[in-house]
């Protein structure tokens, strides 16, 4: 067995006049670059305000990530998109291109601590489980492009000060400049490393640091003789969380993703097995994590290669809740810590952040 590389992956201040903020700064800074900051880009797009995205690594998309292998994709992240609320459902199905939407059709079945497989839910079942024919990254790009933002992959930012006419971003590059308003959208670990230099906010900026998320490892493999799913199922999900196996899906039930006659096993690992986890190399995690599989598909796995994926805050445990009091002066907050771990949730949370801020940027006009 071979463990994938890397590189295989893809990445109390006077207001100022409204003809001295458009001189010096652009509207909305927005900091990371996930689902939640990308939709809250597309909504303040289509209503002609102009964004920047700042995200530290070099990709958009947060947990939503597709990794390509030859003529072979899956979604090594999020697993599907639901559009459960009317917002995620209007966006996903009519404001986007759906052209290469599909709906999952095979069942989530859930099993238990020794791994004895259940009777699905109806009505979960019932609900679509959408996807992409290119991988869910195709979800980000779509929102990247119709926002017309400015986007800066590899630009971690290091703090927000208040100045006399707004917010100063700044990062390891220097200042990048000067914004009327900010929409922090990073996950607890990374918002508490954030410096936010105003005294007046410490409520505020404390705020999105206090969820806490689980850890999550995905592996990924393709067994070198294809087993079939139990109950032709496409995925099976652990409702107790004592087993170390989260989550196992079969990618091929997603068209367009595993040519016929093979097969990708996505496995999601369970935060107790893949904390602890973390620092070891990606043969010893994927040898684990097939062994597991195996174990649990009760057939003999050997794969031809392995993928492994470290999602040190993959979904939160709790979410934070935001009072409105805490957007004060310009500085707003979205994303799964306040939402919940689910795609459609964190669009919501995007969304709503940008009327949020057109709404306070309307005001000033």
């Amino acid at each position: 067995m071979v463990a994938d590389s890397p590189n295989m992956r893809r990445r109390g201040i006077a207001a100022p006049s409204h003809d001295e903020q458009n001189r010096s700064m652009a509207p909305v800074a927005i900091i990371g670059g996930g689902i939640s900051g990308i939709a809250a880009a597309h909504e303040l797009g289509r209503h002609r305000i102009a964004t920047a995205i700042f995200e530290a690594t070099p990709r958009l998309g947060g947990r939503v990530s597709t990794v390509e292998r030859g003529p072979v994709r899956f979604d090594d992240g999020a697993q599907f998109i639901r559009t459960d609320t009317p917002m995620a459902a209007q966006l996903l199905l009519n404001d986007l291109p759906s052209d290469l939407l599909f709906d999952i059709t095979r069942e989530v079945l859930p099993f238990d601590r020794r791994g004895h497989i259940g009777p699905g839910d109806p009505a979960q079942n019932a609900l679509p489980k959408w996807g992409y024919r290119g991988g869910l990254m195709v979800l980000p790009r779509l929102l990247a492009a119709s926002s017309r933002a400015r986007i800066h992959l590899g630009w971690p930012v290091a703090s927000l000060t208040r100045s006399r006419i707004g917010w100063q971003v700044s990062g390891p590059r220097g200042e990048a400049g000067n914004f009327r308003a900010v929409l922090v959208t990073l996950p607890p670990m990374a918002a508490r490393a954030l410096a936010i230099l105003d005294g007046s906010l410490t409520r505020a900026h404390g705020a999105p640091g206090k969820g806490t998320h689980r850890t999550i490892i995905s592996v990924a493999f393709e067994p070198d003789s294809p087993p079939s799913a139990p109950a032709g199922a496409y995925a099976f999900v652990n409702t107790d969380r004592q087993h170390a196996i989260s989550w196992l899906a079969f990618e091929s039930a997603k068209p367009g993703h595993v040519p016929a006659g093979r097969e990708v096993v996505v496995a999601q690992m369970a935060h107790d097995w893949s904390a602890p986890r973390l620092g070891l190399p990606d043969i010893t995690i994927a040898a684990e994590a097939v062994a597991l599989c195996s174990a649990f598909l009760k057939s003999r796995v050997v794969p031809r290669w392995a993928h492994v994926t470290r999602w040190a805050e993959a979904l939160p445990d709790t979410t934070v809740t935001l009072s409105l009091d805490d957007e004060d002066g310009g500085l707003f907050f979205a994303g799964d810590a306040f939402a919940g771990g689910r795609v459609h949730l964190a669009l919501e949370s995007g969304l709503a952040a940008a009327t949020r801020i057109r709404r306070q940027l309307d005001a000033q006009s």
